[in-house]
């Protein structure tokens, strides 16, 4: 006749397992997290650093060439222009001042001072004479999520050049 053991198997996981892989979940979870808020960060900061750069190309190039340039933005996108001998705006198409669509989640918010120009859908609309702005800008990119992080950018005339302060962190 057989001779049946009894041994006991691990029918599931004891209380100390499961808190233990809890916590580990929970330590891995803290680590996560905060990538993925810093990456809507990089995303603006990102943004406002190219924006800062085509500006000073655009700046640069009305300084070498003597055109007149113009910069415009919507709240979801921005384009440059030059001002023919006519006084006529032609909107350029070439890298890189050609019309620049903004991330879905990334808009320019508020601008100081306030464009006023005949298209309502402008948000900015400044000119450059001599790579020189004809007057001081600050503008803010912010994401749309429900916690916005914003870049603040402010441009300044100065001799010969531009210059541009990018603010990070405000809200």
């Amino acid at each position: 006749m057989p001779v049946f053991r009894q041994h006991r198997h691990g029918a599931g996981f004891t209380l100390i397992e499961i808190l233990i892989v809890i916590v580990i979940m929970a330590v891995m979870a803290a680590f996560v997290v905060p990538s993925f808020v810093s990456l809507n960060r990089g995303s603006v900061d990102e943004e406002a650093r190219r924006l800062v750069q085509v500006l000073k190309m655009s700046a640069d190039e009305s300084i070498l060439t003597g055109r007149i340039m113009r910069w415009s933005a919507t709240e979801h996108a921005y384009y440059f222009e030059t001002q023919d001998d006519k006084g006529q705006w032609h909107v350029l198409d070439a890298p890189p001042y050609r019309r620049y669509t903004l991330p879905d989640n990334i808009v320019i918010g508020a601008v100081n001072p306030p464009v006023v120009a005949d298209e309502k859908a402008l948000r900015a609309r400044y000119v450059m004479r001599g790579g020189v702005l004809s007057q001081p800008l600050e503008l803010v990119l912010s994401t749309t999520d429900k916690e916005p992080l914003a870049t603040t950018l402010r441009l300044e005339p100065a001799a010969l050049s531009l210059k541009i302060r990018i603010v990070q962190g405000t809200k």
